[in-house]
């Protein structure tokens, strides 16, 4: 299907993941290698899945997914999309599994959960973690500083240590 459902999928996915993108471009800018490390598409991948399958409420073929992820990759970086596609599904698909790889889809997977109210027992000292630091900005309550401080420790925090970037 090349229309509508597919069209709409890929707007609501880059319009949710661009953000993440663009607030760690505007501190650090991207640095070289930064659409091949293997954090980087193990988290925006599986944020990608994330959004098109649980967020868009829209169904897609497995042939749709596989344009989608294309799509939005070429979108938020601005790159060949199909290329960092490719990188993307050989790390998903290979055995034994990429340790970064994984470690930025667990993370990206804690980071998607909460945002819908979903804790698994790995992610739970993270949140607790986010919540300590929403509770001591004043803000206890406030579900998106819970999962800003939650984006800080699991993704802009382990891009700094991988990339050096202040």
């Amino acid at each position: 299907m090349f229309g509508g459902a597919r069209r709409r999928a890929t707007e609501h996915v880059v319009q949710s993941i661009r953000p993440l993108i663009a607030i760690y471009q505007s501190y650090s800018g991207l640095p070289a290698g930064f659409w091949r490390d293997e954090f980087v598409l193990g988290f925006i991948g599986f944020m990608i899945s994330f959004h098109a399958n649980v967020t868009s409420g829209v169904k897609l073929s497995t042939a749709d997914k596989g344009h989608l992820l294309y799509d939005v990759l070429s979108a938020i970086s601005n790159m060949n999309g199909q290329a960092i596609g490719r990188e993307y599904t050989q790390l998903a698909t290979q055995f034994p599994k990429n340790p970064d790889f994984e470690k930025g889809a667990d993370n990206a997977a804690i980071c998607a959960f909460a945002s819908i109210g979903k804790m698994s027992p790995e992610g739970r000292p993270y949140y607790d973690m986010a919540k300590e630091l929403a509770d001591a900005q004043g803000t206890p309550d406030d579900l998106s500083a819970i999962g800003g401080f939650l984006l800080h420790i699991l993704f802009y925090q382990p891009l700094r240590e991988r990339f050096g970037t202040d």
